[in-house]
């Protein structure tokens, strides 16, 4: 096979199913708070997760034609272990505090409620310490009460706060500090925006066809008298 021709269909097989893969979708995320913290009334943070999180992760998981639920627990992967969560997290900073603090230990989860009129978000962290002041609860929520925005239970590819009614933030620290706060960004960084799989097969065998084609013009060149030599003629 010409190397054009081969390059060509490399091409076209990458295109067509590298958007089949898992990805770890990143969010960062920003807003104001009910009650000012240290001198700040703002919020900012980032959470992300794995586009394609397996099954073992599913504490809860049911779908019927009213209403369908799922909840992702990275605490069935961790098993207590003092590791990071590599499938899902989410930080944020508050009055020019982070937490979770570095190499915390979280239990992190991921759910998603959807009916044919409503949608609900949501993905957090919990982390407990030997002492009750040293547990940390941290979570972003998204709700539409109004309109259905996912058809199903599974992670979504891409979020957008106008899709919902709103966004809050609930941070817990200890036995007595809750912090609250709502939602005005929310923006995908990670992975950029691609073609939908139906798009990319077509580019895929619109790339396989140029090859096809670039191959036949340059095998037939040799064979073909220039217009103007027929003239010459």
């Amino acid at each position: 096979m010409n190397k054009t021709v081969q390059l060509g269909v490399a091409v076209g097989m990458l295109l067509a199913f590298s958007s089949a893969e898992g990805a770890t979708v990143v969010y960062d995320f920003s807003g104001v708070l009910a009650q000012p913290v240290d001198g700040s009334s703002s919020f900012s943070g980032q959470f992300f997760y794995d586009s394609n999180l397996p099954s073992s992760l599913l504490t809860q998981h049911w779908s019927t034609p009213s209403d369908t639920y799922a909840n992702y627990d990275s605490g069935l992967q961790n098993q207590g272990n003092a590791t990071a969560d590599t499938s899902m997290g989410i930080t944020v900073t508050v009055g020019g505090h982070t937490f979770p603090v570095a190499n915390a230990t979280t239990d992190s989860n991921l759910t998603i409620d959807t009916t044919p009129s409503s949608s609900f978000f949501s993905i957090g962290l919990s982390h407990t310490g030997t002492q009750i002041s040293q547990y940390l609860g941290l979570g972003i929520s998204l709700v539409n009460n109004k309109n259905q925005v996912f058809i199903n239970a599974n992670p979504p590819s891409d979020l957008q706060l106008g899709d919902f009614q709103g966004g809050s933030l609930d941070l817990k620290i200890g036995e007595a500090t809750q912090i609250v706060g709502f939602l005005t960004d929310l923006n995908r960084v990670q992975p950029a925006k691609v073609p939908e799989p139906a798009s990319l097969a077509v580019f895929a065998l619109l790339g396989v066809g140029l090859a096809f084609g670039k191959s036949r013009i340059a095998g037939s060149t040799g064979n073909r008298t220039s217009p103007r030599t027929q003239l010459d003629r």
